[in-house]
């Protein structure tokens, strides 16, 4: 909050009556709003007013008011936390944490049910969504049940806050891939509702599939709970929106960096295909993520393999040997291209390969690279030409 008085106000030595008057239970109009002064202070962007609270005592009794009697005291109260865990170091968030912020949070979010508690509900969504960034990664599996419940809500802002704070736990993974696929919760179908719901918003969509993605981006158990996705993953390759086509391909990425059974349920699911096409004719982010996902899939068994250049997989490789790429996904394609050549050689069709590589330009195109000033590009395009066209 811009031009405000905060530091006035802490000069004056008003703050302890604030927190003071936060323990009058017996008069909730004024423990409202010493909980608005405190919430107004709180939302500084300068690191000493909020220090100035925690020192005054100010959390652990705001989250004591978390089980107060009054609605509009414990919205308020929420509000209040949220502001002190949203600085920037995550310094706060830590004090927050330690306090018993999160078993509170839930425990209050018990009794928000009805409709005429929604505000008290939308600010613990936002709350537990600020306790989920920064650094270190807290550990929030104790939320998962209610993320879970806010996941299946018809309030948008509650399925978005459920959302990126799923996101959040995924990528930081302080809270295991076990906690979050419990079957009680039903987190997948239940992220999968959000994705294909249609008036969903396209920033609820990416973050509902980047959570997908990052738990297939985990051991084969995790991954393989995700292969259930993939009917809905091929729609969205189509979708008009370039971030969810990215998002979709990373997710993909990571399915295709799985065991072979996994590389096979892809295939399965034709896939490919349109990963290819995306290459051809996609915007730059979309061609990068959908090369990273077919590179992985060369490290499938030599009948996988030879499906994909079966599929044209040479030519769409030999198109991301330039420099708009390079940096992004050039050795994994070059990695992908040895691979090819490797299974063209066991098949004795090395022949047939290298004609393919040739017809694309693609011979021409390793052979410069190995003068890139990327040293692992420079050296896998040496190891691929005294390998295959020395």
């Amino acid at each position: 909050m811009k031009n405000t008085p905060i530091q006035q106000i802490i000069d004056c030595g008003i703050v302890p009556y604030f927190v003071r008057f936060l323990k009058i239970d017996e008069n909730p109009i004024l423990q409202f709003e010493a909980a608005w002064a405190i919430t107004n202070i709180a939302s500084s962007e300068t690191s000493d007013h909020l220090r100035y609270l925690i020192d005054a005592g100010a959390v652990p009794i705001l989250i004591r008011l978390l089980s107060s009697p009054s609605d509009e005291v414990k919205a308020q109260v929420v509000w209040a936390l949220r502001n002190i865990t949203d600085d920037v170091n995550g310094e706060y968030r830590e004090i927050v944490l330690a306090a018993g912020a999160l078993p509170a949070f839930i425990e209050a979010a018990k009794d928000c049910q009805e409709p005429s508690k929604l505000n008290i509900m939308t600010q613990i969504a936002n709350a537990i969504l600020c306790l989920s960034h920064g650094k270190p990664f807290p550990d929030l599996k104790q939320a998962l049940p209610l993320l879970g419940r806010l996941l299946s809500s018809n309030i948008e802002e509650l399925v978005e806050c459920a959302c990126f704070t799923l996101c959040n736990i995924t990528i930081g993974a302080n809270t295991s891939f076990d906690d979050i696929l419990q079957k009680d919760l039903n987190i997948v179908s239940r992220l999968m509702e959000v994705v294909l719901v249609g008036n969903r918003s396209t920033i609820v969509r990416r973050a509902a599939i980047k959570t997908l993605g990052s738990i297939a981006s985990g051991d084969e158990r995790h991954t393989q709970s995700i292969i259930v996705t993939l009917p809905s993953l091929l729609w969205l390759l189509d979708y008009p929106d370039k971030g969810i086509r990215t998002d979709v391909c990373w997710a993909l990425s990571n399915m295709t960096a799985g065991t072979k059974n996994q590389l096979q349920a892809v295939i399965d699911a034709a896939i490919f295909p349109k990963l290819f096409e995306l290459i051809r004719s996609s915007d730059l982010e979309v061609q990068v993520e959908a090369g990273h996902a077919v590179a992985n899939a060369t490290r499938g068994n030599e009948n996988q393999v030879w499906y994909l250049i079966h599929e044209g997989v040479i030519p769409v490789f030999c198109s991301l040997l330039q420099e708009e790429y390079l940096d992004s996904v050039g050795i994994e394609i070059l990695f992908g291209l040895s691979k090819v050549l490797h299974a063209g050689k066991k098949r004795g069709r090395l022949e047939d390969v290298i004609r393919m590589v040739l017809d694309c330009d693609g011979i021409e195109r390793i052979k410069k690279l190995q003068n890139h000033e990327n040293n692992g590009i420079s050296t896998r395009s040496k190891k691929i030409v005294d390998t295959f066209f020395g």
